[in-house]
């Protein structure tokens, strides 16, 4: 049976047969059983005073419930003129014994009785029979009931065991499927039956397999992305690089009135450096990079110092000094180091290029317990309690195309996602009078061998 459609009216259908017989043979059941008690003694079911009455009224005859009684002699004659004849061999040898037959009558459940009382008089042998009809009803419904009941159960096991069981369990096989579409661990389905189930197998299958087929495509696209982007990054550093040592050269040589000027033109080519390298990192973090998977540490300390160093040379354009902070001993982390560094130079960048002029920068890190705490701060403008939000909830996940710069943009983003992923807290804080102070905190890598420093 393939189709479920079938094989429900085929469970339906033979429950309905099935309710049928056994309730046919709920009322034959009851209806023979109750007829055949009711014919077992004649004492219990007529009582003494109509036997006895029966030695005094020759055409005796009695009815109980729907039992019709007469009385013969030991020869089988009665006085009675509706009386049916008894046949001989009917009649039985000894007292106190009764023949049941069966098959005198057309319905299955009417029985008579031939029962011996005595060995002599006109009372000595009672025939009893039931042919009754409508009096049989109430026992009749009494065995139809119990048959539908029965009836019932039969066709909820059987169609428990045929039909919704097989179901559920390749309903719970499809689901279990269904779940790991698309992962490594993905078993099929493999349910090569053609009704709709079946199909819906299938077509999970067929899902799985796209998607993998897809994946891949895409994993092959991303390799090929990642190095386009690393080799125009690695293509553009050059000339810039070479550009920016143009532009330091020319930093004694240009009229005062120009200082700003070129200063301004250094800041927009460390913009363009910094965008190079941010689409390069995003790709790799867009990929599902691990930045902790390699199990590589950065010193931050050592980090901080390069950037200080870099951005003291490009802020003097606004005339903004870059001040650092840090202890004498090493503080290493589990981080991917060409991401770590981007990322905190992307908020050491974002100062100075937005941060207020002629103002410092600060650049701290404490260590303290086992974690270490990283602080950038600059001067600008009042930051309300909404614009921290969007600048804490910036991430990789929801790009956005149209921004051009290392900014509050990809730059944030790409900050946020590296903190994230190395497991790192950051919190954005306004200054009281003005201004941005990004926190970050994590927690210090031993460095004799990457465990976690003992508290």
């Amino acid at each position: 049976m393939r189709g479920l459609t079938r094989r429900i009216v085929l469970s339906a259908l033979a429950g309905a047969i099935l309710c049928g017989c056994l309730a046919l043979l709920g009322v034959m059941g009851a209806a023979t059983g109750f007829v055949s008690g009711m014919l077992a003694d004649p004492h219990e079911t007529l009582g003494a005073e109509a036997i006895a009455d029966c030695a005094s009224n020759p055409e005796w005859e009695a009815r109980v419930g729907f039992h019709d009684y007469w009385a013969y002699t030991v020869e089988g004659i009665s006085t009675h003129p509706g009386a049916p004849p008894l046949q001989p061999g009917w009649i039985p040898a000894e007292v106190g014994e009764v023949h049941q037959l069966y098959g005198l009558l057309s319905r299955p459940w009417e029985r008579s009785a031939v029962h011996r009382l005595a060995d002599d008089g006109p009372c000595a042998v009672i025939f009893a029979s039931s042919p009754g009809k409508l009096d049989a009803l109430p026992t009749l419904r009494i065995g139809a009931v119990f048959g539908l009941l029965l009836g019932m159960v039969a066709v909820l096991l059987g169609t428990m065991s045929l039909a919704v069981r097989p179901l559920l369990a390749r309903l719970r096989h499809l689901d279990d499927a269904a779940s790991l579409v698309g992962q490594s661990d993905y078993r099929p389905v493999g349910d090569a039956t053609g009704d709709e189930l079946g199909r819906v197998a299938r077509t999970v299958d067929a899902s799985h397999e796209r998607i993998v087929a897809h994946e891949a495509e895409l994993r092959n696209r991303h390799a090929l992305l990642e190095k386009h982007l690393a080799a125009v990054a690695h293509d553009l550093r050059t000339p810039l690089a070479s550009l920016q040592l143009s532009l330091e050269d020319l930093g004694g040589r240009v009229p005062a009135d120009l200082e700003i000027e070129l200063g301004e033109v250094r800041l927009e080519v460390g913009s363009l450096e910094a965008l190079a390298d941010n689409l390069l990192q995003a790709s790799r973090l867009q990929g599902g990079l691990d930045v902790q998977g390699s199990g590589a540490e950065v010193e931050l300390g050592a980090v901080l110092s390069r950037l200080a160093t870099r951005f003291g040379i490009l802020g003097r354009a606004r005339n903004i000094t870059v001040n650092l902070a840090i202890p004498d001993e090493p503080v290493s982390v589990r981080c991917e180091p060409s991401l770590a560094e981007r990322a905190l130079a992307n908020l050491v960048h974002n100062t100075c290029v937005h941060g207020r002029a002629d103002h410092p920068v600060g650049l701290s890190l404490d260590l303290r317990g086992g974690r270490f705490e990283l602080a950038v701060q600059s001067a600008g403008k009042v930051m309300s309690p909404a614009d921290l939000e969007v600048l804490a909830a910036r991430r990789l996940t929801v790009p956005d195309p149209s921004r051009t710069r290392a900014d509050g943009g990809l730059g944030i983003r790409i900050a946020n996602e590296v903190a994230e992923r190395a497991g790192w807290q950051v919190r954005y804080i306004a200054v009281e009078d003005g201004g941005l102070r990004v926190e970050i905190s994590g927690r210090v890598q031993w460095s004799g061998g990457g465990e976690d420093r003992p508290l």
